[in-house]
């Protein structure tokens, strides 16, 4: 005869070892008790300012990145997350390459040693990445909270020249700043990637239920041809910061992310 209830505790028994845990890390370098407001590049333009991490046994998957803000951050100004990839971990950003990146349009403002977590699309990276935050800077440019408590070389800054952020080597100016203090951006990781494509339950109801069917792929063009801004997952090239425009490529990055999982 079947023991069903020994039939049911092996069963979930092995369907908790085939489910890997989540679990949640902090990348930081700061203590927490930021002193300092800058630095001051001379010059108008985007900045760009964060700290080089290197990967912490499974916990590769980026989910969000937290920046304090300098005095002279504006009222109301967006501020941009970026995340890279060291491709040689060498710990030198200059030849990173930007995976994906998030914006919010309500800060903090004023120096303090509060920060704004942004979420951005969860990531893989390995080795050693740049987690880094990116404004405009206006004629008062003390930007970024520093812990000069906490130092070491993982910070680095970039401004000037024909320079947007996305391609760190095309800065007029990248510099390290070694051992005089940390700029306060971290970045908090999970050792399990989702699946991203996974948006529709049965039925085309939104929302994940732990599988990836058809209904996941109508929603998703439900979404794009409806102009929907959830489907607004990918820029030019298929790059992982979204622009303003629903195109091939967010459909694209969509079904690769599908049959991904």
């Amino acid at each position: 005869m079947i023991n069903l209830t020994r039939l049911t505790t092996l069963a979930l028994a092995l369907l908790t070892l085939s489910t890997p845990a989540h679990a949640q890390f902090t990348y930081v370098i700061d203590d927490g008790s930021g002193g300092s407001a800058g630095p001051a590049p001379g010059t108008t333009g985007p900045f760009v300012w964060g700290n080089v991490f290197s990967v912490q046994g499974d916990y590769a998957v980026i989910t969000s990145i937290s920046v304090a803000l300098g005095a002279g951050f504006p009222a109301g100004q967006s501020l941009d997350v970026l995340l890279y990839q060291d491709p040689n971990a060498d710990g030198d950003p200059r030849d990173a390459v930007l995976l994906t990146c998030a914006r919010t349009t309500t800060p903090i403002t004023g120096q303090s040693n509060a920060f704004t977590l942004v979420p951005i699309t969860p990531t893989r990276v390995q080795g050693q990445f740049f987690a880094a935050a990116r404004a405009t800077l206006g004629t008062t440019r003390n930007y970024a909270r520093t812990d000069p408590q906490s130092r070491g070389m993982g910070t680095w800054l970039f401004w000037g020249g024909a320079f947007d952020g996305t391609n760190l080597a095309s800065s007029a100016t990248a510099a390290n700043y070694i051992n005089l203090a940390t700029v306060m951006v971290r970045a908090d990781a999970t050792n399990v990637l989702p699946c991203l494509a996974d948006v529709a339950g049965p039925g085309q109801t939104i929302g994940p239920d732990g599988q990836t069917t058809a209904d996941d792929i109508i929603v998703y063009l439900n979404w794009f041809f409806a102009g929907d801004q959830r489907a607004n997952i990918a820029g030019p090239g298929q790059s992982g910061c979204p622009d303003a425009d629903l195109t091939a490529d967010d459909i694209i990055v969509f079904l690769n992310r599908f049959f991904a999982c």
